[in-house]
């Protein structure tokens, strides 16, 4: 793979640990909406799966705080794996789009 033209506004925005996939999202979305759309859109339809099944488990544990209280800690970490998965498959694959030998 050659170097990309948007490989810059990648290394820029990967300096701002947490919120850098938000910040990338426009770029993706300039330069392949569709992937854009579809990957985040399948990040969203987990997130509010995921939101469900707390909603769910919070109603059968209804007497024990602790459980819940972990439990939606334990949610909490795997949508932030997920969202940093969605923004670095973004990322690779709109870096492999715009690389010079592919690139339009």
């Amino acid at each position: 793979m050659g170097r990309s033209t948007t490989s810059g506004i990648y290394q820029c925005t990967d300096r701002i640990p947490i919120v850098d996939s938000l910040f990338e999202i426009p770029v993706a979305f300039v330069k392949h909406p569709l992937s854009t759309i579809l990957l985040w859109l399948l990040f969203a339809v987990a997130s509010i799966s995921m939101y469900f099944v707390f909603i769910d488990f919070q109603a059968a544990q209804e007497k024990e705080l602790g459980k819940s209280t972990a439990f939606g800690f334990s949610i909490f970490v795997v949508l932030y794996q997920l969202y940093k998965l969605t923004g670095g498959l973004s990322q690779y694959w709109i870096l492999y789009l715009t690389s010079e030998p592919y690139a339009e």
